[in-house]
């Protein structure tokens, strides 16, 4: 993975409310929330 870079995976309901998400390439330490990735 280049440096810069994120990766995103998603898994839960396609039409629901359920969804989790795996984000990538994130420094160690760094503050994110919902509204950083909406």
């Amino acid at each position: 993975m280049a440096m810069g870079s994120f990766r995103f995976l998603t898994a839960g309901e396609s039409h629901g409310k359920g969804l989790t998400m795996v984000v990538e390439g994130v420094p160690a330490g760094l503050p994110l929330g919902e509204d950083d990735i909406a």
